[in-house]
């Protein structure tokens, strides 16, 4: 994963919930993805909210920051996003989520 990416997941992480800061995360590169047009890892469930994706909230506006930038790609945020899917689904298994 990219740094720059690991270091808004973990500015923005509350280390007593690491399910919601991983579903915030998750969501950020989503909205992100949608936002550009790009592709979504499927395993996440993404569906954008009826006015679109919002990318005005961090991290998602943290993220779009970055693509816009150039210091990261859609495929950055996606293989992000893959990450994310299979941190929630661990989190799942541990019965960490709500």
């Amino acid at each position: 994963m990219h740094s720059e990416i690991r270091s808004i997941i973990r500015d923005n992480a509350d280390p007593g919930d690491r399910w919601g800061s991983a579903m915030m995360a998750a969501g950020g590169m989503c909205d992100v993805l949608c936002h550009i047009g790009a592709s979504i890892p499927a395993g996440l469930g993404y569906s954008p909210g009826m006015a679109g994706p919002d990318v005005t909230e961090d991290p998602a506006c943290e993220f779009l920051a970055l693509t816009e930038a150039g210091d990261i790609d859609a495929a950055d945020l996606y293989q992000a996003a893959e990450i994310m899917d299979r941190y929630l689904n661990r989190l799942v298994t541990a019965g960490e989520d709500y």
